[in-house]
């Protein structure tokens, strides 16, 4: 832990990687080991990240300020290092024994810092990866290895407690209606499969599906469509448009987000037995595109 606030922003780099691999691999050991050292490291990094320049509308940092305002308790400075941050906080906010350990997640310092890296970082991947971990998804350490549904449910249940609580908003760098947590999330989400990067387009559309997940996994339908519920799934029009008009990648990843959306809500899109058809039948698609949409619907 202490190698995390390091100086040096690739030891730093290193030292959240594999704390955010021990607490995705075994959250009750990892809680018990690190104990309450990171919650307080988080709550300092915090801090500091927030009068960093790696938040969107943030003042230019001193020259004086090597790590430019990221330290003391986590050196933030590497976009890589922000993204294993987050994936640590999912990982141990949502990953059973941890989360008894930390307490309720919407209270603890590292959903703070989690909801400042998913809506407020000023690197569109570094914000995206955070909105993903905030959805239970993190990234599997196998490439058979099935999703962890519990995980997304806790989180959804978490995110949809706090959805409609205020977000620090910055007019001229935000939309709207960015001014909710999840509103600020759905609108990164929502640039993002807007824009011209294709690998931009990709990351917003698997953040959109981790959402969509996560509401599938954890949403109550019993009273209606919730508030949460209702921001993820105006999604569906950019998804829609990316399907229609993305590259292949770019397509079968809105695709998955638009069959987890049709999970989450029958019928909002496409009913998940007519996937593999509407996937065969969209041009340029290949084989294995189409089989991995036919994968999803069967989930």
């Amino acid at each position: 832990l202490p190698a995390a606030g390091a100086p040096d922003a690739l030891v730093a780099r290193h030292a959240l990687g594999l704390i955010a691999a021990f607490a995705r691999a075994d959250p009750g050991k990892a809680s018990e080991a690190l104990g309450s050292g990171l919650s307080e490291a988080a709550a300092m990094a915090l801090a500091a990240y927030e009068a960093s320049p790696h938040v969107l509308g943030a003042r230019p940092a001193s020259a004086k300020s090597p790590n430019h305002g990221t330290t003391p308790g986590l050196n933030l400075a590497d976009p890589w290092a922000r993204c294993y941050a987050a994936r640590a906080a999912a990982g141990l906010l949502f990953g059973g024994a941890g989360r008894a350990s930390f307490g309720d997640a919407s209270s603890s310092p590292l959903w703070s810092l989690l909801t400042a890296l998913a809506t407020r970082d000023a690197d569109d991947m570094v914000a995206l990866d955070a909105a993903r971990c905030l959805a239970g998804a993190l990234p599997a350490a196998a490439a058979n290895e099935p999703r962890d549904g519990v995980r997304a449910g806790r989180a959804w249940a978490a995110l949809e407690a706090r959805a409609g609580e205020a977000a620090v908003f910055i007019p001229g760098l935000q939309a709207d209606d960015a001014g909710t947590l999840l509103g600020a999330v759905a609108c990164r989400v929502r640039g993002a499969l807007r824009a011209r990067s294709p690998a931009l387009v990709c990351a917003g559309a698997r953040t959109a599906a981790a959402l969509a997940e996560a509401w599938a996994r954890g949403g109550d339908r019993r009273g209606g469509r919730s508030p949460a519920g209702a921001v993820v799934a105006a999604l569906v029009g950019d998804l829609g448009a990316v399907v229609a008009g993305g590259t292949g990648a770019e397509a079968g990843a809105a695709m998955d987000a638009l069959l987890w959306l049709a999970a989450a809500e029958p019928g909002i899109v496409v009913a998940p037995e007519d996937a593999f058809d509407l996937a065969s039948s969209r041009p340029g698609w290949s084989e294995g595109l189409a089989a991995a949409a036919a994968s999803t619907a069967r989930r």
